[in-house]
Parts: C-alpha cells; structure tokens; sequence
C-alpha cells in the first residue's frame, strides 16, 4: 500500500482553514468515490483510499493510504492535491 502524506503550516484560524480545504475535499472524495466524517478539526476519509485530516492551530496534515488501484496512480493524486492545498492555503 502506498502511502501520501502532505504538511502545510497556516497562520489561519482553524475554522477557515476546514473552510478551505472542504471544497478540496469534496472534490476528492466525489472523484474517488470516497466518504468522509469531520469530528471537529479531524476528518475520517474511508473508501479506496483511507486517511486522515487533522487541522491544528498552525498546521494542516493529510495522511492516505492508498489501495491497490489507487496506488498506481499515486504520484497523480498527491500533486493534485498538493496543488489545489496549495490554491487555498497560499
């Protein structure tokens, strides 16, 4: 199984950064078919893919493990994702 993890430092509030990063999200999971559960500042993300979002008060993580099919096209998913982050994070 391969694995993505992406670290973004902020200098936002928490609640704006979900607030960001939740259209990137639901673009993610309708694109992937994958389902997703916030607690808070820390999202469940299940499906081919299975991860975790954790928004803290200065940083932002997203961890995925990918499945068999996912995999392959790793290095397409991580620069996708890494690139609209990057769109609303600055």
């Amino acid at each position: 199984m391969a694995e993505i993890v992406i670290k973004r430092k902020h200098r936002l509030p928490r609640l704006e950064v979900r607030r960001l990063v939740e259209p990137v999200l639901e673009e993610t999971v309708r694109t992937y078919g994958l389902r997703c559960r916030w607690q808070g500042h820390f999202c469940q993300v299940e499906g081919a893919v299975r991860g975790l979002i954790k928004i803290s008060d200065d940083s932002f993580l997203l961890i995925a493990k990918l499945g068999l099919l996912a995999s392959l096209q790793k290095t397409s998913i991580q620069n996708q994702i890494e690139k609209r982050l990057d769109q609303v994070l600055g």
